[in-house]
């Protein structure tokens, strides 16, 4: 057998090229692989916290202490003079048409003392609207 003298270098850019290819496709592999996201769930510790799931109708949120009077925020958010007497301004209601469509788990824990005068309005309560798919469960 009689070996041409370029053709001992193709061979070896043959198989370095296979190499290089296989490790080029594992690394994309690798790199495709689905990443599990786990964001945490928003905790809702005072009013403020309750009032700020307005601003994301489609989240999971987890009530985490019962809410009443003594909590803050509530002259300025769910007290009889909060929003200029009229009291609490219900979820969903404000800034999306679907209304509220994410998850509240309230883990047993209560919501007391919130106060509403809207007797204009149609959609009241801590929720104005619960849209499709939206879940309010554990709530006292």
């Amino acid at each position: 057998m009689k070996i041409m003298p370029g053709s001992m270098r193709r061979h070896y850019m043959a198989i370095v090229s296979v190499f290089l290819v296989t490790v080029v496709l594992i690394a994309g592999m690798i790199d495709c692989a689905p990443i599990e996201h786990s964001e945490p769930t928003p905790k809702i510790y005072d009013w403020y916290d309750l009032d700020a799931m307005r601003y994301d109708l489609s989240g999971n949120y987890t009530l985490m202490k019962d809410l009443d009077s003594s909590t803050p925020g509530y002259e300025e958010l769910a007290g009889s003079t909060a929003n200029r007497g009229q009291g609490w301004q219900p979820i969903g209601t404000e800034y999306a048409p679907t209304g509220f469509y994410g998850t509240f788990d309230g883990q047993g824990y209560e919501i007391r003392e919130l106060s509403i005068n809207r007797p204009d309005e149609l959609v009241v309560g801590l929720f104005g609207e619960v849209g499709q798919g939206g879940v309010i469960k554990n709530l006292g």
